[in-house]
């Protein structure tokens, strides 16, 4: 009799229909929350990078002045000087379109 008292002072979780649904609905929102900020803090790193350096003609080796230097799929961009020389600020993982 002592064994049966000390057992039913702690309750037994039983899982009933309801309770199942309950139970899912807490998993998927205990998983999946947490890759709402995952994804987001991928984006959220995605700082611009600041790209320069020298376009010059591949044989001769001298600088090229006036080449127009773009971000594929963005807005903006910019053209070398006399000396060749550029700066552009390129979102992380953009490419660049020389003409």
């Amino acid at each position: 009799m002592r064994k049966k008292l000390i057992l039913s002072r702690f309750p037994v979780y039983v899982l009933g229909t309801k309770n199942l649904k309950c139970f899912t609905w807490l998993l998927i929102l205990l998983f999946l929350f947490p890759l709402t900020f995952l994804a987001h803090a991928q984006n959220a790193g995605k700082a611009p990078v600041s790209v320069s350096g020298v376009v010059t003609e591949r044989a001769s080796g001298q600088a090229l002045a006036g080449v127009s230097i773009k971000v594929k799929g963005g807005r903006g961009g910019t053209a070398t000087d006399a000396n060749g020389a550029f700066t552009l600020q390129v979102p992380a993982g953009g490419s660049l379109v020389f003409s």
